[in-house]
């Protein structure tokens, strides 16, 4: 009687289990993928699945949802108004439609924080897209993409602006760099900074040979250059007359 009561549009379908109800939202395309999942448990508590990833509890779409109602033989009706606000609150959040502008896409397999979704749960918004690996998945259905998403379709616009440039005189490079482009980019300038250092050492290292030998150069030059200074004692001459005067001390 409960299942046969609960009427909801035609991509939604019903499976009770033991602990509760689960509501499926499936592709309009056949063979139908299942998009949401919303598992409703007797107790008013919930599970939502959103391309079979648990919805993040930070979620705004948890504070959009109707108070819980748990099932009891005299909450019936009020538990099938639950579902049904449920549903509801659901088709107001579509699916993030990602970075999924033609334009940027020769350059999704270069950004390493995001993923390619080729959309296996046939979704109407895409065929295909790049996504941030922290994408809310449901976004409020007058937005296009998510925070993450947003970020992420920002980064490529910046990137395809951005002009070429010489890297290395290796050859051209470009800011489009892969991951291990990046890598092997790295251990170059590494190698040609070791070098470098070593030029240095070996240059400084002749430097200092060679001002070491214009030193012992130039007082080697002082030294034969230097001619001893000769000195004479003249002693003045004394007349035979005064010698006599002054051995006798008469003057």
């Amino acid at each position: 009687m409960l299942m046969q009561s609960l009427t909801l549009s035609t991509e939604w379908t019903v499976k009770p289990h033991e602990t509760g109800i689960t509501l499926l939202m499936l592709s309009k395309t056949k063979p139908h993928a299942v998009q949401r999942e919303i598992d409703v448990h007797v107790s008013g508590s919930l599970d939502i699945l959103v391309h079979r990833v648990p919805l993040k509890k930070d979620h705004e779409l948890w504070k959009a949802l109707p108070p819980p109602v748990a099932l009891t033989e005299h909450t019936a009706e009020n538990f099938i108004h639950y579902m049904r606000a449920l549903v509801y609150t659901m088709r107001q959040y579509p699916i993030c439609s990602g970075v999924s502008n033609e334009q940027y896409k020769e350059m999704w397999p270069e950004m390493i924080q995001a993923t390619i979704d080729e959309n296996e749960f046939q979704e109407a918004r895409y065929t295909q897209t790049c996504r941030s690996l922290k994408c809310d998945l449901a976004v409020k259905q007058r937005e296009l993409r998510c925070h993450s998403c947003r970020y992420l379709y920002n980064a490529l616009r910046v990137k395809i602006k951005k002009p070429p440039f010489t890297f290395t005189p290796g050859g051209p490079s470009t800011y489009s760099m892969t991951k291990q482009e990046i890598v092997e980019k790295a251990k170059l300038l590494q190698r040609e900074n070791t070098n470098l250092r070593e030029t240095v050492q070996r240059l400084r290292g002749a430097l200092s040979r060679d001002v070491s030998m214009d030193s012992s150069m130039e007082r080697d030059v002082h030294v034969i250059n230097v001619k001893p200074t000769l000195r004479l004692s003249v002693e003045p001459k004394v007349s035979p007359l005064v010698s006599i005067l002054n051995k006798h001390a008469i003057i």
